[in-house]
């Protein structure tokens, strides 16, 4: 097997690079010495995403000298442009990587990465896991996503999302995850999950544990690794997502954390001017909902995003 520049050969670990439009991703892979699945694992696909970087150093020293079946894929940085920028997006066209998905190789720059990048990733996979956090400005709690409707694919890939260890899991039909990688390879027969956790510019020691648990669940699950993923029991089961943005700009504040249950009509957060005069209230809009994501970073333009409040009960 040949990733990238990474020659892998059975009970092996290696690391080097994959060259997509002109950059170079770090990779890191560990094949087993029997066969079993392809398990393709990419973190920071948005650059300023970083715990599951960690959490896939994590993973790999926890399966070091020990029975593998298959091979492990990761990708320590998928958007490496961003990355060098410290930001969520690519400074070179300002693009969402994961909202262009199949990509095109005769766009701009981020075009071309997804569209090479979703050709590598199908043309190895057996499974796919994605991982995510809050960025520079957001706090995310610990939750999985994985699309509905799509077949047995879909199937799998909710029994990933189970095995993984959230206690929030989030069947998604949602048309705004159209074009995200994890939604295109379900479609076509590879068992994909996205996990979130984290945020606030940092690398905090429970959500590295909880991406690095997950994906060794997940493991455990395919039988790559001994064991039998840990049992986790589904508090919260999101069927959508409201997202929340402000329309005046000004300091946004929230007496909430991430993971708190909301009923219809509860405050969210309020923006504030200088004065501390309200100039907008964030209600729950739904019947109820978990907050799934809250931004942290107090300085909130018109526009800004909020959070995302993931809907139990219209």
């Amino acid at each position: 097997m040949k990733v990238g520049n990474v020659d892998v050969r059975p009970d092996v670990t290696a690391q080097g690079t994959l060259d997509l439009a002109d950059v170079e991703l770090p990779i890191r892979v560990a094949r087993g010495a029997d066969d079993g699945p392809t398990l393709w694992v990419n973190a920071a696909i948005h650059g300023d995403e970083l715990e599951g970087t960690a959490a896939l150093w994590r993973v790999f020293d926890a399966i070091a000298g020990k029975p593998l079946r298959g091979t492990l894929i990761g990708i320590l940085v998928t958007n490496v442009s961003a990355y060098a920028a410290l930001r969520r997006t690519s400074p070179t066209d300002e693009l969402d990587i994961n909202r262009l998905f199949p990509g095109d190789p005769d766009r701009s720059f981020t075009w071309q990465l997804a569209h090479a990048y979703r050709q590598v990733v199908e043309s190895h996979a057996t499974h796919y896991v994605d991982l995510h956090g809050g960025g520079n400005t957001h706090d995310v709690v610990f939750y999985t996503i994985y699309r509905d409707g799509h077949g047995a694919a879909s199937g799998a890939s909710r029994d990933m999302a189970l095995a993984a260890g959230s206690p929030i899991v989030w069947s998604s039909r949602d048309r705004w995850l159209d074009n995200g990688l994890f939604t295109l390879l379900t479609s076509s027969g590879i068992p994909s999950l996205i996990v979130e956790a984290g945020g606030e510019g940092r690398i905090r020691e429970k959500n590295v544990a909880a991406h690095a648990g997950s994906v060794l669940n997940v493991m455990r699950l395919l039988g790559m690794i001994d064991g039998s993923p840990e049992p986790a029991h589904v508090e919260a089961p999101v069927h959508s997502a409201d997202f929340f943005f402000s329309h005046r700009g000004g300091i946004w504040t929230s007496g909430h954390a991430v993971g708190v249950r909301l009923r219809r009509g509860d405050l969210v957060g309020a923006v504030k001017n200088p004065y501390g005069d309200t100039l907008e209230e964030v209600r729950c809009q739904s019947g109820e909902a978990v907050l799934l994501a809250l931004r942290t970073y107090a300085g909130a333009p018109a526009g800004s995003n909020l959070g995302i409040l993931g809907v139990i009960e219209d």
